[in-house]
């Protein structure tokens, strides 16, 4: 966890992501320490598309690609491919089916939602 934390941290110190999407991944691994890399990446996604006018993270669009570069243009982190980031999200207690309260929603169409979005 903690290499997936500070580079999360290094991001956020460039101003790549805010702090609010730094945030949002330490509530999430204070509050379930198992949680897996591939879900916090996810969550700093789906907040980091949220202020930038989205409501949702399409796993599809994002799954294996770069998720951040740096100013020399260097991927920081990759998203991981679509079967394990599904798989990942889908065995984590921080998120929930439609329907379900979970501080993230992950729908049958691979759409992960912040719970106050969905």
């Amino acid at each position: 966890m903690d290499n997936i934390m500070q580079k999360l941290d290094k991001l956020c110190r460039k101003e790549i992501i805010r702090p609010i999407d730094l945030e949002l991944c330490r509530f999430l691994e204070d509050c379930h320490s198992d949680i897996s890399p591939k879900v916090l990446k996810a969550a700093c996604l789906v907040s980091h598309l949220y202020q930038q006018g989205h409501v949702c993270l399409p796993l599809v669009d994002y799954a294996g690609e770069p998720l951040f570069e740096d100013e020399e243009g260097g991927s920081i982190l990759r998203a991981p491919a679509l079967s394990p980031w599904r798989s990942a999200l889908r065995k984590c207690a921080a998120v929930g089916k439609p329907g379900e309260y979970k501080p993230l929603i992950l729908d049958d169409s691979d759409r992960l939602y912040m719970h106050k979005l969905w």
